[in-house]
């Protein structure tokens, strides 16, 4: 009877650290993102999956859109990948993600920093960083795809991987 009771016990004790982790890692993902920042991520979403497919779209409308018109449909398409993918199930994605890397001791020591004056300023700065990492990114596919440099990199990549292109003249 003794050893039931402690077993009961130690599955009990266990089963409460595991959501006391579950709580610590929530908590964490709650603070590297807050819901104004996922909000923001799936307006960019929203943008961007607007933006690829405005040219499918204006193929079939007898006249241009105009700026409201693409802002509604960014807009259609933010609230379309809230429905497909609502915030939540992106912060149990991020619940798991720390569960599975990090320690209940760290995820602690993480949540004491980001409430910190410091690790406030860093959170408030996420979305300038991410912002200016997007231009940069931009930036790069600009002028990886110039002329010049498209004409070389295929040349580059014809030497590089040759069979993928057969031998010339064929």
């Amino acid at each position: 009877m003794r050893k039931g009771i402690l077993l009961i016990l130690i599955v009990f004790i266990g089963s409460m650290r595991l959501y006391a982790q579950e709580d610590t890692a929530r908590e964490l993902a709650m603070l590297l993102s807050s819901g104004e920042d996922m909000d923001g991520v799936y307006k960019q979403a929203g943008n961007a999956f607007a933006n690829r497919l405005e040219p499918n779209v204006k193929s079939r409308i007898l006249r241009e859109l105009t700026k409201e018109e693409k802002e509604r449909f960014a807009h259609f398409w933010y609230t379309k990948m809230l429905e497909i993918m609502p915030i939540v199930s992106v912060e149990d994605a991020m619940v798991k993600i720390l569960n599975e890397n990090l320690t209940n001791a760290e995820m602690q020591e993480m949540i004491v920093f980001y409430t910190s004056p410091v690790g406030i300023k860093l959170i408030e700065l996420a979305p300038t960083f991410r912002a200016e990492k997007q231009k940069a990114a931009e930036e790069l596919g600009r002028a990886a795809t110039q002329k010049g440099n498209l004409e070389k990199i295929e040349t580059e990549l014809k030497n590089a991987f040759p069979e993928w292109f057969g031998r010339p003249g064929t």
